[in-house]
């Protein structure tokens, strides 16, 4: 969410064919929030002044999100710590200011969709269900007791690949393994 589109058009043009990642840009704040609200993404770049708003209410959106951590990279005109310290609180990952040096963002983008391909590995909880990749058992926690649930190995995938993108429509192409 940037509201210069100069600078969207510039990180089209550095790392979307470089990263192999697909982008979607919004350059309002209104926009971005709606895209926010009905999407989730695997790692948000938000500029703090937008047309009037500040980006970092939309850092307060994104708390509610689960496995925010090294998702957000925050983009300042400014080079203010207490700004930075802000970002940081509100769960921002990186903070690079103005003008952008797209090596630095490129290297910081590269490192946290690292830290993402990471944790695809680990466990991964929602309400009252764990999943387990690497040993592809489900548990269920119900009046503070575990109990396994079995599900075959079709069951598992699906159902991982469902709660890893909470409110995101999935294709069945997406789908098919």
């Amino acid at each position: 969410v940037e509201d210069d589109e100069s600078i969207l058009s510039l990180m089209d043009i550095h790392f979307k064919n470089e990263l192999n990642v697909k982008f979607t840009f919004s350059s309002s704040y209104a926009n971005g929030v709606s895209l926010i609200s009905q999407n989730s993404y695997d790692l948000y770049i938000l500029y703090i002044n937008l047309d009037g708003y500040s980006g970092l209410d939309i850092l307060k959106l994104l708390q509610k999100e689960k496995f925010i951590d090294n998702r957000i990279i925050v983009m300042s005109a400014s080079d203010d710590s207490e700004m930075k310290v802000k970002s940081y609180d509100l769960g921002a990952s990186n903070f690079i200011s103005k003008p952008i040096n797209f090596e630095v963002l490129r290297a910081i983008i590269k490192k946290n969709l690292r830290t993402l391909e990471g944790r695809d590995q680990r466990e991964l909880r929602f309400n009252t269900i764990s999943l387990i990749p690497e040993k592809q058992i489900c548990l269920l926690k119900e009046n503070n007791i575990e109990k396994e649930i079995h599900l075959t190995r079709t069951e598992f995938q699906f159902l991982y690949r469902m709660a890893k993108s909470p409110n995101v429509i999935i294709s069945k192409e997406e789908l098919s393994f």
